[in-house]
């Protein structure tokens, strides 16, 4: 929760205020805002959105940051998610890097925002939540490489079950901390929550039921990641106390 106040906080002291935007982004909120954006819990999440869009409306650098290695493609991401407000938020950060110059503008066409913004427009999404046991949540986000692959594995498992011509890119997800606790013993895991967004006339009922009952994509998924690389599985079940 504090995380997710002191992001409200930030917002309220940047709106319509140019100079405390500026003095914002100098001291160095945006990478925090954006880890917080990408990995917090949902109110969290909607703060970190509201107040980016706060600060690329008036901040100029924090305008051209964004144009940094693998922020936008994040913004993309998270248009699709379902938490509430943030696909809203984004979409309002998308708005105010295309008011600005030209090579923003070229920038937001080059990772595919007008068809992602049309589709945002037109789509459907459904939901899943996958809990994966012997991966620590901490380690993996701090090593960008390994998030990418285990992110990667995700999507492709998910597009696998869903069908529907389904891409990579529809899904957005979103990675929590979480324990498994068995009997005596308890291990350290990661909630996947993934938004899928469906096109056409494609019944979503009936996909978020199929994705529910999937008793294929956990094993999948697991399987993969001892093949992928075994820094994904740590393993340390120890008793509970």
């Amino acid at each position: 929760e504090g995380q997710r106040w002191a992001a409200g906080a930030l917002r309220h002291l940047i709106a319509s205020n140019a100079e405390h935007a500026r003095q914002v982004f100098r001291e160095g909120a945006l990478p925090p805002l954006l880890s917080l954006l990408r990995n917090g819990a949902p109110g969290a999440r909607t703060e970190a959105a509201a107040a980016l869009r706060a600060l690329t409306s008036t901040c100029v650098e924090a305008q051209e940051a964004m144009l940094r290695p693998g922020v936008l493609p994040v913004l993309m991401d998270l248009l699709r998610s379902q938490d509430a407000g943030v696909p809203e938020q984004v979409a309002g950060i998308m708005m105010n890097l295309a008011e600005t110059r030209e090579v923003v503008r070229r920038a937001l066409v080059k990772v595919g925002a007008i068809p992602a913004l049309i589709k945002a427009i037109r789509s459907k999404v459904v939901m899943v939540s996958i809990t994966v046991q012997n991966v620590l949540h901490d380690a993996l986000v701090a090593e960008p490489e390994l998030l990418q692959s285990f992110e990667e594995i995700a999507r492709r498992i998910i597009v696998a079950e869903v069908g529907h011509d389904v891409e990579p890119r529809d899904v957005a997800l979103a990675l929590a901390p979480s324990v498994v606790r068995y009997q005596a013993v308890q291990s350290p895991a990661v909630m996947i929550r993934a938004t899928v967004m469906v096109h056409g006339k494609v019944d979503t009922g009936r996909v978020q039921s199929q994705l529910r009952a999937s008793a294929t994509m956990r094993p999948a998924f697991e399987a993969e990641l001892r093949a992928a690389s075994g820094s994904f599985v740590v393993n340390p079940m120890r008793p509970i106390e």
